[in-house]
């Protein structure tokens, strides 16, 4: 007989090395290489995975420094998934992972800005990030401004413009609200107290928006039937692109005193502003403050409107309006919502957002008493295509 690791040869009455590999009589892992030595044999984990050879694990990459995360970036590996590696950038710093900038916080201020401005009132941002609108609604006895900031990937910061209405006046309060269009085209601004269709009637003011942050008024929005202390303005919304923009006029009257309204412009490239719906709560009454919160949808097509002192659950208990809006602007009231629970001044619906796609809804009642008295709450709701609910 031969020694372990030996073998008699064919047709020989000598010893000669067995081929473990060859003849799989080994055991190395799966995922190890196995390399015939004399009288013996050695395992070795391939690459991408660790152990001795005869146990092999998926090699972890953070842990053995063979990821591509950036310095200040922390590593995350998943097992599970066979073996993949994330990287997130660390608190203070932005980035994909792979790539992270040294700033994570900058202070702005408007260039001009002083006591009482109340800069940063209202402020909004374009999807990616880069430009940034922050209003001073008391700037200059009241006349209200806003500024716009360009921000750069590696987190330098300027001034890009400063906006006022070319006929503000005192008291108009512009940039009470302010927000920008995701695509970072278009800024609108309201001026809830100007007085252009009669005292306190409200404004509304586009401006056109270049990659630079540069800005110019375009359009002045007023409601065609403007009326005294209607507060057209005072709650805003544009679609993604710009060209669709829902003017709040919580205080109109058409339904009842300050029973509110809202409005729909269509926004042409080149900054000509139509109004094509003027939207009413089709059971609105006294003090509902319909249009003191509106939104739409990223394509316009869906506008959600809230009613926060709405009676239908209980005094105050709130609602909120569902529209369609079609291509041309024209809209039609889809669906009423209210909470299911809603009881005695909630102001359900004093808060409104949409989804990207308007399949979602998200309304906010903050004085609702589940945690306490005005402890507050909010409502996710799914709304499907036909604004049913």
């Amino acid at each position: 007989s031969c020694p372990p690791g030996l073998e008699l040869l064919q047709g020989s009455r000598y010893c000669g090395d067995v081929n473990e590999c060859n003849k799989g009589t080994h055991n190395c892992h799966p995922q190890a290489q196995c390399n015939n030595l004399p009288y013996s044999f050695e395992c070795s984990c391939r690459e991408g995975w660790v152990g001795d050879g005869q146990n092999c694990i998926v090699e972890n990459k953070c842990t053995t420094n063979k990821h591509n995360c950036h310095a200040k970036a922390s590593c995350s590996f998943d097992y599970s998934s066979g073996g993949s590696f994330t990287c997130a950038c660390n608190r203070g710093f932005f980035g994909n992972g792979t790539s992270c900038d040294s700033w994570g916080e900058i202070e702005l201020i408007g260039s001009d800005t002083e006591w009482g401005d109340f800069f940063g009132k209202s402020v909004s941002m374009s999807g990616d990030g880069s430009l940034v609108l922050a209003s001073s609604h008391w700037d200059t006895a009241k006349a209200g401004s806003a500024y716009l900031f360009k921000i750069s990937p590696n987190g330098t910061v300027h001034q890009a413009s400063k906006l006022s209405a070319t006929d503000g006046e005192a008291n108009d309060n512009f940039g009470l609200r302010a927000v920008l269009s995701y695509d970072g085209s278009t800024a609108l601004l309201g001026a809830h107290q100007d007085d252009d269709r009669a005292n306190d009637a409200g404004s509304a003011y586009v401006f056109k928006v270049s990659p630079s942050g540069a800005a110019v008024q375009v359009a002045k929005l007023t409601a065609s039937d403007g009326a005294s202390a209607d507060w057209f303005g005072k709650a805003l919304s544009l679609s993604a692109d710009g060209a669709t923009a829902l003017v709040g006029a919580e205080k109109a009257d058409d339904r009842g005193n300050e029973s509110g309204s809202a409005y729909i412009f269509k926004i042409a490239a080149n900054g000509a502003a139509t109004q094509t719906a003027k939207l009413t709560a089709g059971d609105g009454g006294v003090n509902h403050f319909f249009g003191d919160a509106v939104t739409l949808s990223a394509d316009g097509s869906t506008a959600l409107i809230g009613a926060h002192q709405d009676d239908m659950r209980a005094t105050d208990s709130g609602a909120v309006y569902l529209f369609k809006v079609a291509g041309d602007g024209t809209a039609t009231q889809a669906a009423k919502i209210t909470a299911s629970d809603g009881s005695q001044g909630d102001w359900f619906g004093k808060s409104v957002a949409l989804s990207a796609d308007g399949s979602v809804a998200l309304v906010g009642a903050e004085k609702a008493d589940v945690g306490g008295n005005d402890a507050g709450s909010a409502y996710v709701f799914k709304i499907a295509s036909n604004g049913d609910f």
